[in-house]
């Protein structure tokens, strides 16, 4: 039997961009948000100016290998 995977598009519910992935769960406890707006918020909580935001995210996407 031939293994078949669905990809799933949703729409964040913060950015409002597309996405394929599992959602995560915002900070709130309550919303759906994409990989990319969990991260941002992860960073927020630590205090992350916007210039390191950037350089974390690109060795995130480098060593994760996605394209959130």
């Amino acid at each position: 039997m031939k293994n078949t995977e669905t990809i799933k598009i949703a729409v964040c519910q913060k950015c409002k961009k597309s996405y394929h992935g599992i959602p995560v769960l915002s900070n709130d406890n309550k919303t759906l948000i994409c990989p990319d707006c969990k991260i941002e918020e992860a960073l927020d909580v630590l205090g992350v100016n916007a210039d390191e935001k950037s350089q974390l995210k690109n060795i995130i996407y480098k060593h994760t290998n996605n394209e959130y």
